[in-house]
């Protein structure tokens, strides 16, 4: 629908912020698991990893080795670079398509709504029709499209970080990513309601915002006659004070299951810490393990925001 009324121009467009975002992921996917074999090489285990990722780098190269480690850091930031180029590229073009598309759409519908019958506007409020052009419009392009973007981006970064983890080690990878799912899911189940509610209100109150402008600036003769300033004042005092309460309520819903998935996980590493210290358990040996989970653990915590 929306290329429809863009043109296919956007459409190649759009392909070609799908290409970036999947670039972006691999390289950022390659980086951290470059990592493992060199947290490996630093901690000198000779043994036999139950990772078949590990093994294949052991059987190949000689990852204890001095040199492999050097390599290994070359590789990595040269990974940086580009993957810092492929992020601005993305930030760019990503935000640039987004404001195409918003001007696109803008203009459609405004030259819809000029080209309707009289007796149209009759039964319309001017309000409505303002916030449908220029409010919407933005939200739509802003918080939908921009979002599906970033959905896109998260959900193709969370396949490859997916598939390094199991390659790594798949019972692990297994356990942990059940647990975050089911974790997630009732995170969602809490937060859903709320941002719906909030986010239908929020329209509402946009409607009736944008209603008291119109009304007082079409109405200004009488407004000035009657002495009704404060009357309009209030109303849209009212409105707008509670169009950003909702505004505060979805965005600190929105928020909630990244924030709340970080902190899990920093406490569930602090437990192991202390346990493993307790328990006086050698580490040594799990350290690559630990050290890269711990990584696309966090890497992937904005993919539950």
């Amino acid at each position: 629908l929306i290329f429809s009324i863009t043109g296919k121009k956007y459409l190649y467009y759009f392909i070609g912020v799908i290409i970036l975002i999947i670039s972006v992921s691999f390289v950022d996917v390659a980086a951290i698991g470059t990592i493992y074999p060199l947290l490996d090489n630093l901690t000198n285990s000779n043994h036999n990893s139950s990772s078949k990722f590990l093994n294949l780098i052991q059987k190949n190269f000689n990852s204890n080795s001095n040199f492999f480690f050097e390599i290994g850091i070359i590789f990595i930031l040269l990974l940086s670079i580009l993957k810092f180029l492929l992020n601005l590229s993305l930030s760019y073009f990503g935000q640039k398509f987004s404001l195409s598309v918003h001007n696109k759409i803008s203009l459609y519908l405004f030259k819809k709504y000029l080209n309707k019958d009289y007796i149209f506007f009759l039964n319309v409020s001017s309000a409505s029709l303002i916030r449908n052009i220029i409010t919407e419009i933005t939200f739509f392009t802003t918080g939908i499209l921009t979002s599906f973007i970033n959905l896109v981006t998260e959900t193709i970064l969370l396949s490859f970080f997916i598939t390094l983890a199991l390659l790594i080690n798949f019972k692990i990878a297994i356990i942990v990513f059940t647990l975050v799912l089911i974790l997630a899911f009732l995170i969602f189940i809490f937060t859903q309601p709320k941002i719906r509610k909030s986010g239908k209100r929020r329209f509402e109150l946009t409607e009736r915002k944008i209603n008291d402008v119109t009304q007082a600036l079409e109405n200004i003769k009488q407004l000035k006659i009657l002495n009704a300033e404060e009357i309009f004042t209030r109303s849209y005092d009212y409105h707008n004070s509670r169009a950003n309460k909702q505004e505060l309520i979805f965005y600190f819903f929105k928020s909630l299951p990244k924030n709340f998935i970080e902190f899990i996980i920093l406490i569930s590493i602090v437990c192991f810490l202390y346990i493993s210290k307790s328990e006086k358990i050698d580490l040594s040996s799990h350290l690559p393990l630990l050290g890269t989970f711990a990584l696309i653990s966090f890497r992937m915590i904005p993919s539950f925001s």
